[in-house]
């Protein structure tokens, strides 16, 4: 288990910043999924004797130890991505200003064309023995000023507005209004 506890609190403190540490992250983040997996199974072994044994003890723990493993899994999955998406955007403004240098006149096209070969761009995969990273583009929302989207893509929590209103809270343009419900019952004395 201090095998497993080192390889988590190196997994949480791991900063993604080089290549270097990218792939010290595949290698990591390989292990790390492969106690998630393990641990994941020792706790449903576990799971299915501790009906007929007092096993409480150590299923806690294997669980213990795959929620620390998940965490640590997910934080390095974070440093992975923020620091694959800095290169990205490093790598697109690099090219941007070439583009504009050539749009500019300060540089011929071929100049341009040569350099932008020359860019290093990030990779899209990080194999080690022990894991691989590969990296996907995936379109993600980013609001940029929530005062600048239009009121039609606005929706009301009404369950706030509600129990606002119950408590005395003013809430302009709403209100609470006492409606009639119909109830019924069947009569079984006949």
């Amino acid at each position: 288990m201090t095998q497993e506890l080192t390889l988590i609190t190196r997994a949480t403190t791991l900063i993604v910043d080089s290549q270097e540490s990218m792939i010290q992250a595949a290698t990591v983040l390989g292990k790390v999924k492969e106690l998630i997996k393990k641990t994941k199974a020792e706790e449903e072994n576990l799971s299915d004797q501790l009906a007929e044994l007092d096993l409480t003890k150590q299923y806690d723990t294997a669980r213990e130890l795959r929620l620390k493993a998940e965490k640590a899994s997910k934080f390095i999955s974070e440093q992975v991505n923020k620091f694959q998406t800095l290169e990205a955007k490093r790598a697109s403004e690099e090219a941007a200003k070439l583009a504009a240098r050539v749009e500019r006149g300060t540089m011929k096209l071929d100049t341009a064309v040569r350099k932008m070969d020359e860019i290093v761009k990030p990779l899209e995969e990080f194999k080690t023995t022990d894991g691989a990273v590969t990296f996907r583009t995936i379109p993600k929302l980013n609001i940029v000023d929530a005062n600048l989207i239009p009121r039609e893509y606005l929706v009301v929590d009404e369950a706030k507005v509600f129990a606002a209103l119950k408590v005395g809270t003013v809430v302009p343009g709403a209100q609470i209004i006492q409606v009639q419900s119909v109830s019924n019952y069947v009569n079984t004395k006949n």
